[in-house]
């Protein structure tokens, strides 16, 4: 698996053509409500199968045609943001990653404390507080909703696509993320790396969250 940085993973993303099947792995802030949360910041650990460079607008109608109904979805424009290539989308100078999720692993969740220290907790300490999961399938006029999502490309810690698999080194301004990456990998492996790596991949080493590994369709 090769290691790469963060302008090298921008370079590839950007010469994707067209859609392309995809796998990522990626440290996000799970968003949590502060009210009543125990924890100071909730970060979620994924890992993500789809595709990027589709065409939304076309999925959604593709959708209609598998259900049987008629296929006159119209997409509405970018809310915010730029398509700036078949993969990326820009905003604010910041680039993101837009990808379609077909499969997704179950995530790790974990929780920052009031001293400061993060350490991996189970979903049920943290579900109270994590927001409503919305739907777009009415919107779409479809049973099945098709799922858009934007990664930024500094919450991502490995990516596997045209045949290859790469090892993200995080390097952002963010120093907190960059922090949180490297305990996460600490606390899952026992051991603390000089860089941050794929968090991802050493959880699924790792006995406890074997789980991990075993893909949801997202129904």
């Amino acid at each position: 698996m090769k290691t790469i940085n963060q302008s090298q993973l921008a370079d590839i993303l950007r010469s994707v053509k067209g859609a392309a099947p995809i796998t990522i792995s990626a440290l996000v802030d799970a968003r949590a409500r502060k009210t009543g949360n125990p924890f100071k910041e909730v970060l979620k650990l994924s890992k993500v199968n789809g595709m990027t460079g589709a065409n939304y607008e076309a999925s959604v109608n593709r959708q209609h045609d598998r259900e049987g109904t008629t296929p006159a979805f119209e997409a509405r424009e970018r809310s915010w943001g730029e398509r700036i290539s078949s993969a990326l989308v820009e905003n604010k100078g910041k680039l993101y990653l837009a990808i379609q999720p077909q499969r997704t692993a179950q995530p790790v969740y974990f929780g920052r404390n009031d001293k400061g220290v993060l350490m991996q907790v189970k979903k049920e300490a943290v579900a109270p507080f994590l927001p409503e999961k919305k739907s777009s399938a009415e919107a779409q006029g479809v049973d099945k909703e098709i799922v858009y999502r934007n990664y930024s490309l500094t919450s991502i810690t490995a990516l596997s696509i045209g045949g290859e698999k790469y090892r993200v080194r995080l390097n952002t301004p963010d120093e907190n993320m960059a922090h949180a990456v490297k305990t996460v990998i600490k606390a899952v492996v026992g051991q603390s790396p000089k860089k941050p790596t794929d968090a991802l991949d050493a959880a699924e080493d790792h006995e406890g969250l074997a789980q991990d590994s075993e893909w949801q369709h997202k129904d």
